[in-house]
């Protein structure tokens, strides 16, 4: 009779490959980890600047729709933590053409959050006298 039976010191040496085996997998799985921890930092940075242009053009239309005011205007959206500052000055050239100049306005928008910052200029003319 031919028994191939495994001798204890055999089965050893399998369990002793196992955990060697396991070893070798989790050292090979540790860069990995950090190459997906730097990937969804990426997507929540880009994710977070998306946030920022979308409200700078959000109000930056919602600026044009209103009547033009002069001074600071700041709002605070709670639910996603941006903070928009519009700002507006008259704009102060040497220009000879007062009447021309004193319409037109200088217009700054900035949005932010904890994690960043976007601003917008330009010139805007009051149309009204």
């Amino acid at each position: 009779m031919n028994s191939t039976s495994t001798t204890p010191s055999t089965r050893g040496y399998i369990l002793l490959e196992m955990l060697l085996a396991l070893a070798i997998f989790v050292i090979a799985l540790a860069p990995l980890g950090r190459v997906i921890n730097e990937l969804l930092d990426a997507y929540v940075t880009i994710r977070q600047q998306d946030q920022l242009q979308t409200a700078l053009i959000n109000q930056t239309q919602l600026f044009i729709s209103r009547p033009l005011k002069e001074g600071t205007t700041t709002v605070k959206d709670d639910r996603t933590g941006i903070t928009t500052e519009t700002r507006v000055e008259p704009y102060e050239s040497d220009a000879t053409d007062e009447i021309q100049i004193r319409r037109v306005f200088e217009v700054t928008i900035t949005v932010s959050s904890f994690d960043g910052e976007l601003s917008s200029n330009f010139y805007f003319r009051n149309l009204n006298p």
